[in-house]
Protein backbone atom coordinates (compact mmCIF):
# COMPACT_ATOMS: atom_id res chain seq x y z
CA UNK A 1 0.00 0.00 0.00
CA UNK A 2 1.68 3.54 -1.06
CA UNK A 3 0.19 6.81 0.10
CA UNK A 4 -4.29 7.59 -0.11
CA UNK A 5 -7.18 5.63 -0.82
CA UNK A 6 -10.35 7.62 -2.30
CA UNK A 7 -13.35 6.57 0.11
CA UNK A 8 -17.01 7.58 -0.17
CA UNK A 9 -19.08 6.72 2.60
CA UNK A 10 -20.38 3.31 1.52
CA UNK A 11 -16.65 2.55 2.44
CA UNK A 12 -16.69 3.64 5.43
CA UNK A 13 -16.25 0.50 8.31
CA UNK A 14 -18.97 0.35 10.17
CA UNK A 15 -18.83 2.03 13.59
CA UNK A 16 -17.52 0.58 16.96
CA UNK A 17 -20.47 -0.21 19.65
CA UNK A 18 -21.07 2.51 22.19
CA UNK A 19 -18.42 2.61 24.59
CA UNK A 20 -17.10 5.21 26.66
CA UNK A 21 -14.05 7.12 25.49
CA UNK A 22 -10.79 6.72 27.17
CA UNK A 23 -9.99 10.40 28.59
CA UNK A 24 -6.23 10.21 28.26
CA UNK A 25 -6.75 9.11 24.89
CA UNK A 26 -8.82 11.29 24.11
CA UNK A 27 -6.49 14.27 25.29
CA UNK A 28 -3.62 12.55 23.56
CA UNK A 29 -6.13 13.68 20.25
CA UNK A 30 -6.50 16.84 21.40
CA UNK A 31 -2.80 17.75 21.85
CA UNK A 32 -2.49 16.40 17.97
CA UNK A 33 -4.99 18.70 16.79
CA UNK A 34 -3.47 21.80 18.53
CA UNK A 35 -0.09 20.81 17.61
CA UNK A 36 -1.08 20.31 14.29
CA UNK A 37 -3.27 23.87 13.78
CA UNK A 38 -0.21 25.26 14.91
CA UNK A 39 1.88 23.41 12.60
CA UNK A 40 -0.07 24.26 9.65
CA UNK A 41 0.29 28.49 10.92
CA UNK A 42 3.90 28.33 10.35
CA UNK A 43 4.03 26.54 7.01
CA UNK A 44 2.15 29.72 5.80
CA UNK A 45 4.96 31.65 7.22
CA UNK A 46 8.05 30.10 6.65
CA UNK A 47 9.76 27.47 4.47
CA UNK A 48 9.67 23.67 5.31
CA UNK A 49 13.58 24.16 6.21
CA UNK A 50 13.39 27.03 9.02
CA UNK A 51 13.70 25.63 12.37
CA UNK A 52 10.82 26.49 14.27
CA UNK A 53 8.94 24.69 11.21
CA UNK A 54 11.06 21.69 11.91
CA UNK A 55 10.80 21.30 15.32
CA UNK A 56 6.64 22.01 15.09
CA UNK A 57 7.18 18.87 12.16
CA UNK A 58 9.06 16.63 14.45
CA UNK A 59 6.92 17.00 17.01
CA UNK A 60 3.99 16.23 15.54
CA UNK A 61 5.15 13.47 13.70
CA UNK A 62 6.39 11.95 16.96
CA UNK A 63 3.07 12.14 18.93
CA UNK A 64 0.83 10.95 15.60
CA UNK A 65 3.51 7.63 14.97
CA UNK A 66 3.05 7.25 18.87
CA UNK A 67 -0.42 7.17 19.10
CA UNK A 68 -0.96 5.55 16.28
CA UNK A 69 1.52 2.25 17.73
CA UNK A 70 -0.72 2.29 20.29
CA UNK A 71 -4.18 2.99 18.81
CA UNK A 72 -3.88 1.54 15.30
CA UNK A 73 -5.78 4.49 13.94
CA UNK A 74 -6.94 8.21 14.44
CA UNK A 75 -10.63 9.01 13.28
CA UNK A 76 -11.60 12.62 13.09
CA UNK A 77 -14.81 13.71 11.96
CA UNK A 78 -14.80 17.47 10.43
CA UNK A 79 -17.46 19.97 11.33
CA UNK A 80 -17.51 23.65 9.92
CA UNK A 81 -15.22 25.04 12.54
CA UNK A 82 -14.62 21.77 15.13
CA UNK A 83 -13.15 18.42 15.06
CA UNK A 84 -14.36 15.64 16.97
CA UNK A 85 -13.67 11.69 17.72
CA UNK A 86 -16.58 9.10 18.63
CA UNK A 87 -18.58 12.15 19.25
CA UNK A 88 -16.35 14.38 21.48
CA UNK A 89 -15.00 17.76 20.62
CA UNK A 90 -11.47 17.60 20.22
CA UNK A 91 -10.57 21.26 18.27
CA UNK A 92 -12.40 23.85 17.83
CA UNK A 93 -11.51 27.63 15.82
CA UNK A 94 -14.24 29.21 14.60
CA UNK A 95 -12.09 31.67 12.79
CA UNK A 96 -12.65 30.91 8.79
CA UNK A 97 -9.32 32.63 7.97
CA UNK A 98 -7.17 30.46 10.16
CA UNK A 99 -9.31 27.60 11.29
CA UNK A 100 -7.92 24.25 10.09
CA UNK A 101 -11.54 21.84 10.53
CA UNK A 102 -13.16 25.31 8.43
CA UNK A 103 -10.05 24.38 5.56
CA UNK A 104 -11.24 20.84 5.09
CA UNK A 105 -15.08 21.31 5.79
CA UNK A 106 -15.14 23.87 2.56
CA UNK A 107 -14.04 21.48 0.22
CA UNK A 108 -17.06 19.48 1.72
CA UNK A 109 -14.19 16.35 3.48
CA UNK A 110 -16.28 14.82 6.59
CA UNK A 111 -13.82 12.45 7.79
CA UNK A 112 -10.16 12.35 7.64
CA UNK A 113 -8.67 9.05 8.96
CA UNK A 114 -5.13 8.13 9.87
CA UNK A 115 -3.47 4.31 10.48
CA UNK A 116 -0.41 2.92 11.51
CA UNK A 117 2.17 2.57 9.46
CA UNK A 118 2.43 5.68 9.08
CA UNK A 119 5.51 7.45 8.24
CA UNK A 120 7.78 11.00 9.46
CA UNK A 121 7.86 11.13 5.12
CA UNK A 122 3.96 10.65 5.03
CA UNK A 123 3.14 13.65 7.52
CA UNK A 124 5.65 15.75 6.00
CA UNK A 125 4.47 15.13 2.31
CA UNK A 126 0.68 15.47 4.15
CA UNK A 127 1.67 18.78 5.34
CA UNK A 128 3.51 20.25 2.48
CA UNK A 129 0.15 19.53 0.33
CA UNK A 130 -1.70 21.41 3.01
CA UNK A 131 1.19 24.77 2.72
CA UNK A 132 0.76 24.00 -1.91
CA UNK A 133 -3.13 24.68 -1.06
CA UNK A 134 -2.22 28.53 0.24
CA UNK A 135 -0.27 28.89 -2.40
CA UNK A 136 -2.82 28.22 -5.11
CA UNK A 137 -5.03 30.28 -6.76
CA UNK A 138 -8.36 30.20 -4.97
CA UNK A 139 -10.26 28.03 -7.92
CA UNK A 140 -7.69 26.08 -7.90
CA UNK A 141 -7.28 25.32 -4.47
CA UNK A 142 -9.19 22.21 -3.65
CA UNK A 143 -7.96 20.38 -0.53
CA UNK A 144 -9.91 16.96 -0.78
CA UNK A 145 -8.56 16.72 -5.12
CA UNK A 146 -5.05 17.65 -3.61
CA UNK A 147 -4.54 14.53 -0.89
CA UNK A 148 -6.76 12.55 -3.21
CA UNK A 149 -4.49 12.80 -5.95
CA UNK A 150 -1.49 12.23 -3.90
CA UNK A 151 -3.22 8.57 -3.05
CA UNK A 152 -2.12 8.14 0.45
CA UNK A 153 -2.09 4.84 2.02
CA UNK A 154 -2.01 5.26 5.57
CA UNK A 155 -4.32 8.84 5.03
CA UNK A 156 -7.71 8.33 4.09
CA UNK A 157 -10.40 11.17 3.65
CA UNK A 158 -14.11 10.96 3.16
CA UNK A 159 -16.46 13.25 1.07
CA UNK A 160 -19.71 12.60 0.02
CA UNK A 161 -20.93 11.32 -3.63
CA UNK A 162 -23.65 13.91 -3.75
CA UNK A 163 -20.65 17.27 -2.63
CA UNK A 164 -18.30 16.07 -4.99
CA UNK A 165 -20.86 15.56 -8.20
CA UNK A 166 -22.22 18.75 -7.59
CA UNK A 167 -18.77 20.10 -8.11
CA UNK A 168 -17.81 18.87 -11.24
CA UNK A 169 -21.54 19.11 -12.66
CA UNK A 170 -22.59 15.88 -13.18
CA UNK A 171 -25.72 15.31 -15.18
CA UNK A 172 -25.96 18.02 -16.53
CA UNK A 173 -26.33 18.61 -19.99
CA UNK A 174 -27.57 20.25 -23.13
CA UNK A 175 -31.35 20.07 -24.25
CA UNK A 176 -31.31 21.25 -28.49
CA UNK A 177 -33.02 19.94 -31.53
CA UNK A 178 -31.72 20.39 -34.74
CA UNK A 179 -34.17 21.13 -37.83
CA UNK A 180 -32.78 18.51 -40.81
CA UNK A 181 -35.02 18.94 -43.25
CA UNK A 182 -33.59 22.75 -43.21
CA UNK A 183 -30.36 21.41 -44.60
CA UNK A 184 -31.77 20.17 -47.52
CA UNK A 185 -33.62 23.48 -49.28
CA UNK A 186 -30.83 24.26 -51.27
CA UNK A 187 -31.50 27.67 -50.81
CA UNK A 188 -28.50 30.74 -49.67
CA UNK A 189 -29.38 33.60 -48.06
CA UNK A 190 -27.01 36.35 -48.64
CA UNK A 191 -26.70 39.40 -46.33
CA UNK A 192 -26.31 43.38 -47.73
CA UNK A 193 -22.44 43.07 -46.71
CA UNK A 194 -21.80 40.08 -48.44
CA UNK A 195 -23.68 41.10 -51.49
CA UNK A 196 -21.53 44.29 -51.20
CA UNK A 197 -18.09 42.06 -51.05
CA UNK A 198 -18.97 40.47 -53.95
CA UNK A 199 -19.57 43.34 -55.90
CA UNK A 200 -16.30 44.73 -54.79
CA UNK A 201 -14.70 41.46 -56.07
CA UNK A 202 -16.46 41.14 -59.44
CA UNK A 203 -15.43 45.08 -60.04
CA UNK A 204 -11.80 44.28 -59.30
CA UNK A 205 -11.54 41.33 -61.75
CA UNK A 206 -12.93 43.21 -64.23
CA UNK A 207 -10.73 45.90 -63.82
CA UNK A 208 -7.72 43.25 -64.00
CA UNK A 209 -8.86 41.70 -67.08
CA UNK A 210 -8.94 45.56 -68.82
CA UNK A 211 -6.70 46.34 -71.93
CA UNK A 212 -3.95 48.96 -70.00
CA UNK A 213 -5.68 51.91 -71.07
CA UNK A 214 -9.08 51.37 -69.88
CA UNK A 215 -7.36 50.62 -66.54
CA UNK A 216 -5.44 53.65 -66.73
CA UNK A 217 -8.79 55.54 -67.37
CA UNK A 218 -10.37 53.75 -64.59
CA UNK A 219 -7.83 54.43 -62.13
CA UNK A 220 -8.50 58.26 -62.74
CA UNK A 221 -12.59 57.68 -62.68
CA UNK A 222 -13.80 59.57 -58.79
CA UNK A 223 -16.46 56.63 -59.00
CA UNK A 224 -13.78 53.81 -58.51
CA UNK A 225 -12.63 54.32 -55.71
CA UNK A 226 -15.28 52.88 -52.48
CA UNK A 227 -13.18 54.05 -49.76
CA UNK A 228 -14.21 56.18 -47.39
CA UNK A 229 -12.45 59.62 -46.21
CA UNK A 230 -11.48 57.36 -42.79
CA UNK A 231 -10.11 54.46 -44.79
CA UNK A 232 -7.90 56.96 -46.85
CA UNK A 233 -6.44 58.50 -43.91
CA UNK A 234 -5.89 54.93 -42.61
CA UNK A 235 -4.37 53.97 -46.04
CA UNK A 236 -2.14 57.22 -46.20
CA UNK A 237 -1.10 56.35 -42.58
CA UNK A 238 0.31 53.05 -43.58
CA UNK A 239 2.21 53.87 -46.47
CA UNK A 240 4.10 56.78 -44.67
CA UNK A 241 4.66 54.38 -41.98
CA UNK A 242 5.79 51.76 -44.10
CA UNK A 243 8.95 54.26 -45.61
CA UNK A 244 9.43 55.30 -42.06
CA UNK A 245 10.93 51.21 -41.28
CA UNK A 246 14.64 51.28 -40.08
CA UNK A 247 17.21 48.83 -41.47
CA UNK A 248 16.76 46.76 -38.16
CA UNK A 249 12.91 46.21 -38.57
CA UNK A 250 13.77 45.54 -41.80
CA UNK A 251 15.87 42.69 -41.02
CA UNK A 252 13.24 41.44 -38.71
CA UNK A 253 10.53 41.07 -41.70
CA UNK A 254 13.09 39.48 -43.78
CA UNK A 255 14.08 36.91 -41.02
CA UNK A 256 10.34 36.03 -40.39
CA UNK A 257 9.95 35.61 -44.12
CA UNK A 258 12.48 33.42 -44.33
CA UNK A 259 11.09 31.14 -41.61
CA UNK A 260 7.69 30.84 -43.21
CA UNK A 261 9.61 29.89 -46.34
CA UNK A 262 12.16 27.74 -45.05
CA UNK A 263 11.31 23.89 -45.35
CA UNK A 264 14.89 22.71 -44.06
CA UNK A 265 14.20 21.85 -40.35
CA UNK A 266 17.93 22.60 -39.31
CA UNK A 267 18.25 25.97 -41.22
CA UNK A 268 15.17 26.71 -40.08
CA UNK A 269 16.61 26.42 -36.19
CA UNK A 270 19.65 28.52 -37.27
CA UNK A 271 17.24 31.45 -38.67
CA UNK A 272 15.12 30.65 -35.42
CA UNK A 273 18.32 31.76 -33.55
CA UNK A 274 19.13 34.74 -35.75
CA UNK A 275 15.36 35.81 -34.85
CA UNK A 276 16.36 35.41 -31.34
CA UNK A 277 19.10 37.60 -31.13
CA UNK A 278 16.96 40.32 -32.83
CA UNK A 279 14.63 40.17 -30.26
CA UNK A 280 16.83 40.83 -27.58
CA UNK A 281 17.87 44.18 -29.28
CA UNK A 282 14.78 44.67 -29.60
CA UNK A 283 13.84 44.72 -26.18
CA UNK A 284 16.29 46.31 -24.71
CA UNK A 285 15.18 49.41 -27.16
CA UNK A 286 12.09 49.72 -25.27
CA UNK A 287 10.56 49.24 -28.88
CA UNK A 288 7.43 47.16 -27.69
CA UNK A 289 5.17 47.69 -30.57
CA UNK A 290 7.97 45.55 -32.97
CA UNK A 291 8.57 43.23 -30.15
CA UNK A 292 4.41 41.96 -30.03
CA UNK A 293 4.32 42.46 -33.73
CA UNK A 294 6.75 39.68 -34.12
CA UNK A 295 5.74 37.56 -30.87
CA UNK A 296 1.65 37.38 -32.90
CA UNK A 297 3.58 36.25 -35.85
CA UNK A 298 5.55 33.58 -34.33
CA UNK A 299 2.58 32.55 -32.44
CA UNK A 300 0.84 32.43 -36.32
CA UNK A 301 3.55 30.31 -37.78
CA UNK A 302 3.06 28.02 -34.99
CA UNK A 303 -0.35 27.47 -36.04
CA UNK A 304 0.81 26.92 -39.63
CA UNK A 305 3.69 24.30 -39.11
CA UNK A 306 1.64 21.87 -36.96
CA UNK A 307 0.57 20.03 -39.76
CA UNK A 308 3.99 20.41 -41.93
CA UNK A 309 6.69 20.13 -39.19
CA UNK A 310 6.82 18.45 -35.70
CA UNK A 311 10.24 19.54 -35.05
CA UNK A 312 9.73 23.15 -36.23
CA UNK A 313 7.33 23.55 -34.08
CA UNK A 314 9.48 22.36 -31.18
CA UNK A 315 12.17 25.10 -31.87
CA UNK A 316 9.20 27.81 -31.69
CA UNK A 317 7.68 26.52 -28.37
CA UNK A 318 11.27 27.07 -26.92
CA UNK A 319 11.88 29.85 -28.77
CA UNK A 320 8.36 31.22 -26.65
CA UNK A 321 9.12 29.34 -23.63
CA UNK A 322 12.57 31.85 -23.42
CA UNK A 323 11.07 34.37 -24.27
CA UNK A 324 8.82 33.69 -20.77
CA UNK A 325 11.24 32.81 -18.97
CA UNK A 326 13.73 34.37 -16.04
CA UNK A 327 16.25 35.68 -17.58
CA UNK A 328 14.33 37.34 -20.58
CA UNK A 329 11.85 39.12 -17.60
CA UNK A 330 14.88 40.36 -15.95
CA UNK A 331 16.22 41.99 -18.84
CA UNK A 332 12.31 43.63 -19.59
CA UNK A 333 12.85 44.56 -15.90
CA UNK A 334 16.16 46.76 -16.40
CA UNK A 335 14.77 48.21 -19.78
CA UNK A 336 11.79 49.42 -17.86
CA UNK A 337 13.56 51.28 -15.07
CA UNK A 338 16.01 52.79 -17.53
CA UNK A 339 13.17 54.65 -18.67
CA UNK A 340 13.91 53.16 -22.39
CA UNK A 341 9.90 52.45 -22.55
CA UNK A 342 8.29 55.46 -24.55
CA UNK A 343 4.95 53.47 -25.22
CA UNK A 344 3.43 51.99 -22.42
CA UNK A 345 0.38 50.95 -24.12
CA UNK A 346 2.79 48.92 -26.30
CA UNK A 347 4.02 47.22 -23.42
CA UNK A 348 0.84 46.16 -21.99
CA UNK A 349 -0.51 45.18 -25.39
CA UNK A 350 3.04 42.53 -25.24
CA UNK A 351 2.22 41.75 -21.87
CA UNK A 352 -1.06 40.52 -22.74
CA UNK A 353 0.16 38.52 -25.59
CA UNK A 354 2.62 36.67 -22.96
CA UNK A 355 -0.30 35.51 -21.19
CA UNK A 356 -1.31 35.25 -17.36
CA UNK A 357 1.51 32.94 -16.71
CA UNK A 358 3.87 36.15 -16.31
CA UNK A 359 1.58 38.71 -14.60
CA UNK A 360 3.71 37.72 -11.51
CA UNK A 361 6.40 40.75 -13.35
CA UNK A 362 4.41 43.32 -13.13
CA UNK A 363 3.96 43.08 -9.30
CA UNK A 364 7.52 42.94 -8.98
CA UNK A 365 7.90 46.28 -11.33
CA UNK A 366 5.22 48.04 -9.77
CA UNK A 367 6.94 49.61 -6.90
CA UNK A 368 10.17 50.69 -8.76
CA UNK A 369 8.69 52.45 -12.05
CA UNK A 370 7.72 55.76 -11.23
CA UNK A 371 6.53 56.77 -14.28
CA UNK A 372 2.51 58.34 -13.86
CA UNK A 373 2.07 57.25 -17.67
CA UNK A 374 3.04 53.08 -16.68
CA UNK A 375 0.87 53.33 -13.10
CA UNK A 376 -1.97 54.49 -15.05
CA UNK A 377 -1.99 51.61 -17.65
CA UNK A 378 -1.15 49.04 -15.02
CA UNK A 379 -4.48 49.92 -13.29
CA UNK A 380 -6.58 49.67 -16.18
CA UNK A 381 -4.73 46.44 -17.09
CA UNK A 382 -5.49 45.51 -13.29
CA UNK A 383 -9.23 46.04 -13.91
CA UNK A 384 -9.67 44.13 -17.17
CA UNK A 385 -7.52 41.21 -15.23
CA UNK A 386 -9.52 41.48 -12.32
CA UNK A 387 -13.60 41.93 -14.38
CA UNK A 388 -12.38 38.09 -15.33
CA UNK A 389 -11.00 36.63 -13.05
CA UNK A 390 -10.06 38.40 -9.19
CA UNK A 391 -8.01 35.84 -7.87
CA UNK A 392 -5.41 36.06 -10.43
CA UNK A 393 -4.86 39.40 -8.81
CA UNK A 394 -4.18 37.77 -5.13
CA UNK A 395 -0.77 36.40 -5.57
CA UNK A 396 0.32 40.19 -6.44
CA UNK A 397 -0.39 41.59 -3.02
CA UNK A 398 2.56 41.35 -0.49
CA UNK A 399 3.27 43.21 2.80
CA UNK A 400 6.57 44.40 0.43
CA UNK A 401 4.83 45.87 -2.29
CA UNK A 402 1.93 48.65 -0.81
CA UNK A 403 1.80 50.47 -4.13
CA UNK A 404 0.58 47.27 -5.74
CA UNK A 405 -0.97 45.66 -2.91
CA UNK A 406 -3.81 49.28 -2.70
CA UNK A 407 -4.19 49.08 -6.15
CA UNK A 408 -5.12 45.27 -6.31
CA UNK A 409 -7.56 46.09 -2.90
CA UNK A 410 -9.10 49.06 -5.15
CA UNK A 411 -9.83 46.47 -8.25
CA UNK A 412 -11.42 43.94 -5.66
CA UNK A 413 -13.04 46.76 -3.78
CA UNK A 414 -14.78 47.43 -7.29
CA UNK A 415 -15.81 43.92 -8.00
CA UNK A 416 -17.27 42.88 -4.59
CA UNK A 417 -16.42 39.35 -5.01
CA UNK A 418 -16.75 36.83 -2.24
CA UNK A 419 -14.39 35.13 -3.37
CA UNK A 420 -11.49 38.15 -2.22
CA UNK A 421 -12.91 37.71 1.20
CA UNK A 422 -10.46 34.40 2.24
CA UNK A 423 -7.62 37.47 0.52
CA UNK A 424 -8.36 40.31 2.72
CA UNK A 425 -8.17 38.57 5.88
CA UNK A 426 -4.32 38.11 5.70
CA UNK A 427 -3.93 42.13 5.98
CA UNK A 428 -5.15 42.15 9.93
CA UNK A 429 -1.12 41.82 10.97
CA UNK A 430 -0.41 44.52 8.37
CA UNK A 431 1.76 47.33 9.64
CA UNK A 432 0.67 49.37 7.00
CA UNK A 433 -2.31 51.27 8.37
CA UNK A 434 -3.68 52.91 4.88
CA UNK A 435 -3.76 49.40 3.44
CA UNK A 436 -5.35 47.89 6.34
CA UNK A 437 -8.05 51.10 5.89
CA UNK A 438 -8.65 49.97 2.39
CA UNK A 439 -9.33 46.52 3.83
CA UNK A 440 -11.55 47.42 6.25
CA UNK A 441 -13.89 49.57 3.95
CA UNK A 442 -13.76 46.78 0.85
CA UNK A 443 -14.81 44.02 3.28
CA UNK A 444 -17.64 46.40 4.99
CA UNK A 445 -19.10 46.55 1.39
CA UNK A 446 -19.02 42.37 0.61
CA UNK A 447 -22.64 41.36 1.50
CA UNK A 448 -21.51 38.08 3.63
CA UNK A 449 -21.09 37.34 7.14
CA UNK A 450 -17.26 35.66 6.67
CA UNK A 451 -16.57 39.09 6.03
CA UNK A 452 -18.13 40.75 9.06
CA UNK A 453 -16.11 37.90 11.24
CA UNK A 454 -12.90 39.01 10.28
CA UNK A 455 -13.81 42.57 10.31
CA UNK A 456 -13.80 41.35 14.33
CA UNK A 457 -10.37 40.54 14.04
CA UNK A 458 -9.45 43.81 13.17
CA UNK A 459 -11.54 45.36 16.48
CA UNK A 460 -8.47 44.59 18.29
CA UNK A 461 -6.00 46.50 16.70
CA UNK A 462 -3.89 49.37 18.08
CA UNK A 463 -5.08 52.03 16.22
CA UNK A 464 -8.07 53.51 17.63
CA UNK A 465 -9.43 54.85 14.17
CA UNK A 466 -9.14 51.70 12.88
CA UNK A 467 -11.08 50.07 15.50
CA UNK A 468 -13.75 52.62 15.17
CA UNK A 469 -13.67 51.85 11.27
CA UNK A 470 -14.26 48.16 11.47
CA UNK A 471 -17.39 48.58 14.03
CA UNK A 472 -18.77 51.00 11.63
CA UNK A 473 -18.84 48.36 8.88
CA UNK A 474 -19.59 45.66 11.08
CA UNK A 475 -23.15 43.76 9.72
CA UNK A 476 -25.53 41.56 11.29
CA UNK A 477 -26.62 39.29 8.84
CA UNK A 478 -28.84 37.22 11.45
CA UNK A 479 -25.69 35.77 12.48
CA UNK A 480 -25.16 35.59 16.47
CA UNK A 481 -21.09 34.64 16.07
CA UNK A 482 -20.94 38.03 14.91
CA UNK A 483 -22.84 40.13 17.85
CA UNK A 484 -21.66 38.49 20.58
CA UNK A 485 -17.79 39.07 20.32
CA UNK A 486 -18.88 42.35 20.50
CA UNK A 487 -21.56 41.87 22.93
CA UNK A 488 -19.20 40.22 25.28
CA UNK A 489 -16.60 43.36 24.39
CA UNK A 490 -19.01 45.86 25.86
CA UNK A 491 -19.47 43.43 29.03
CA UNK A 492 -15.33 44.24 29.74
CA UNK A 493 -14.32 46.24 32.60
CA UNK A 494 -12.21 47.92 29.98
CA UNK A 495 -15.06 48.61 27.95
CA UNK A 496 -15.88 51.96 29.45
CA UNK A 497 -12.20 53.33 29.34
CA UNK A 498 -12.47 53.18 25.46
CA UNK A 499 -13.18 56.79 23.47
CA UNK A 500 -16.23 57.46 23.23
CA UNK A 501 -16.93 57.03 19.41
CA UNK A 502 -15.12 53.66 19.70
CA UNK A 503 -17.63 52.50 22.26
CA UNK A 504 -20.61 54.28 20.17
CA UNK A 505 -19.24 52.60 16.99
CA UNK A 506 -19.38 49.13 18.92
CA UNK A 507 -23.12 49.96 20.15
CA UNK A 508 -24.58 51.28 17.19
CA UNK A 509 -23.50 47.87 15.87
CA UNK A 510 -26.09 46.20 18.17
CA UNK A 511 -28.56 48.58 17.42
CA UNK A 512 -28.04 48.14 13.42
CA UNK A 513 -28.66 44.30 14.48
CA UNK A 514 -32.10 45.48 15.65
CA UNK A 515 -32.44 42.16 17.43
CA UNK A 516 -34.54 41.77 20.71
CA UNK A 517 -31.17 40.52 22.23
CA UNK A 518 -29.47 43.78 21.52
CA UNK A 519 -32.34 45.61 22.73
CA UNK A 520 -31.93 44.23 25.71
CA UNK A 521 -28.27 44.28 26.18
CA UNK A 522 -28.20 47.92 25.89
CA UNK A 523 -31.06 48.62 28.52
CA UNK A 524 -29.28 46.96 31.14
CA UNK A 525 -26.29 49.29 29.87
CA UNK A 526 -28.73 52.29 31.00
CA UNK A 527 -29.78 50.87 33.89
CA UNK A 528 -26.32 50.04 35.36
CA UNK A 529 -25.10 52.53 37.55
CA UNK A 530 -22.14 52.80 39.92
CA UNK A 531 -19.93 55.19 42.50
CA UNK A 532 -16.77 54.59 40.92
CA UNK A 533 -15.39 55.69 37.83
CA UNK A 534 -19.14 57.49 37.09
CA UNK A 535 -17.91 59.60 34.30
CA UNK A 536 -16.82 57.21 32.13
CA UNK A 537 -19.80 54.90 32.98
CA UNK A 538 -22.45 57.07 32.09
CA UNK A 539 -20.95 58.37 29.10
CA UNK A 540 -21.19 54.69 27.79
CA UNK A 541 -25.17 54.38 28.93
CA UNK A 542 -25.70 57.69 26.77
CA UNK A 543 -24.00 55.84 24.09
CA UNK A 544 -26.72 52.70 24.38
CA UNK A 545 -29.67 55.68 24.58
CA UNK A 546 -28.33 56.88 21.24
CA UNK A 547 -27.98 53.01 19.93
CA UNK A 548 -31.65 52.47 20.98
CA UNK A 549 -32.57 55.37 19.58
CA UNK A 550 -31.41 54.04 16.27
CA UNK A 551 -33.09 50.52 16.69
CA UNK A 552 -36.65 52.48 16.82
CA UNK A 553 -38.66 49.13 16.95
CA UNK A 554 -41.14 49.55 19.70
CA UNK A 555 -39.07 47.13 22.55
CA UNK A 556 -36.22 50.01 21.88
CA UNK A 557 -38.76 52.72 22.75
CA UNK A 558 -40.17 51.14 25.73
CA UNK A 559 -36.86 50.48 27.19
CA UNK A 560 -35.94 54.30 26.37
CA UNK A 561 -39.17 55.29 28.20
CA UNK A 562 -37.82 53.06 31.46
CA UNK A 563 -34.98 55.33 31.35
CA UNK A 564 -36.56 58.13 31.92
CA UNK A 565 -37.27 56.92 35.70
CA UNK A 566 -33.85 55.96 36.29
CA UNK A 567 -31.88 58.09 39.10
CA UNK A 568 -29.39 59.62 37.54
CA UNK A 569 -30.75 62.96 35.97
CA UNK A 570 -28.13 63.31 32.30
CA UNK A 571 -29.64 59.93 31.13
CA UNK A 572 -33.01 60.41 32.19
CA UNK A 573 -32.99 63.69 29.59
CA UNK A 574 -30.90 61.93 26.82
CA UNK A 575 -33.96 59.46 27.40
CA UNK A 576 -36.35 61.56 27.08
CA UNK A 577 -35.07 63.15 24.44
CA UNK A 578 -34.68 60.22 22.05
CA UNK A 579 -38.11 59.54 22.33
CA UNK A 580 -39.30 62.94 21.45
CA UNK A 581 -37.02 62.74 18.39
CA UNK A 582 -38.35 59.13 17.49
CA UNK A 583 -41.82 60.42 17.46
CA UNK A 584 -41.34 63.28 15.68
CA UNK A 585 -39.13 61.28 12.87
CA UNK A 586 -42.40 58.68 12.95
CA UNK A 587 -44.85 61.39 12.51
CA UNK A 588 -42.62 63.40 9.51
CA UNK A 589 -42.71 59.42 7.73
CA UNK A 590 -46.23 59.24 8.09
CA UNK A 591 -47.21 63.02 6.66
Amino acid sequence: MEDSKKMNPQDIPKSREEKEIDPEKLEKIKEIMRLLSKTVSLIKIYPPEHTSVKGFTDDLSERIIKFLERYFDLEIDIEEFSFHHQGKEVFYDESPVKSLPFLFFKDGMKKILFYKGLKEKHIQEFLEIIRKYYELPLEEADIVNLLWDKDFAYIRCVAPDEYLEAKIGIGKGFDFKVDRGSFQKGKIELMAEDKEELSRADLVSKYLEMEPEKSKELDQAEDFSSLSEKDNSVLKFMLETNRKISPEEELIFLILEMLYLEEEEERFASTLDDLAHSYHDIIQEGNFCLANQVFTYILELRQTLLAQSEENVKCIDQFIQNIKNRESLDFMKATLLRGDVSDYTAFFEYFRSLGPETIHFLGEVFEEVKSPNFRLQAQNFLKEIGEKDCTALIGLAKEKRPAMTKEVIAVLDSLEDKRAIQFLANFISSKDKSIKRMVIESLGKIKDANASKILIGFLADEDENLRILSAQNLHHFGDTSILKPVMKMAEMKTFKKKGREEKQALLDFLGRSKTQEACDFLGAIIKKSSFFGRLKQNETRLCAVRALEKIATPEALQILNAGTQVRTKKIRKACRLALRRSTENQEDIIS
